[in-house]
């Protein structure tokens, strides 16, 4: 005897629809490896594991929306939020992957930026829920 399936339940947004290890892998691309892009692009030469935080914040001082959107991508509690849900985190990770195109894009090499733009335009329309 087989038992009727149930229809999955269509995802709320982006980010939530993930699962379990999606969720830390896109977590830490969004975190780390942004963190990473733009630790290179400013010549930031961290002076050990525990200072590259701080360090690249000091780099990006001028960029307080960057700032924030890492902060949030790295999951770091806010006083007035409490931590943000991984989901969140994801959703962080994605405008910031968004604001560091538009931070780079001077430097990036002509053949790669329609794949990017189409990216950031992606990355757009499934965070206002078009996608």
């Amino acid at each position: 005897m087989s038992l009727p399936l149930a229809a999955a339940p269509a995802p709320p947004d982006i980010g939530t629809h993930l699962i379990g290890g999606q969720r830390v892998t896109a977590r830490h691309g969004l975190s780390w490896g942004l963190n990473h892009v733009l630790q290179v692009q400013r010549g930031v030469l961290t002076s050990g594991d525990n200072a590259f935080y701080d360090e690249v914040r000091a780099a990006m001082g001028d960029q307080p929306e960057w700032l924030r959107l890492r902060r949030l991508a790295f999951g770091i509690e806010d006083a007035a939020d409490g931590a943000p849900t991984i989901a969140a985190q994801v959703r962080a990770g994605l405008r910031l992957y968004a604001r560091t195109a538009e931070l780079l894009d001077a430097a990036l090499q002509p053949e790669n930026r329609p794949i990017i733009a189409l990216t950031v335009t992606r990355i757009h329309e499934m965070l206002e829920g078009k996608g």
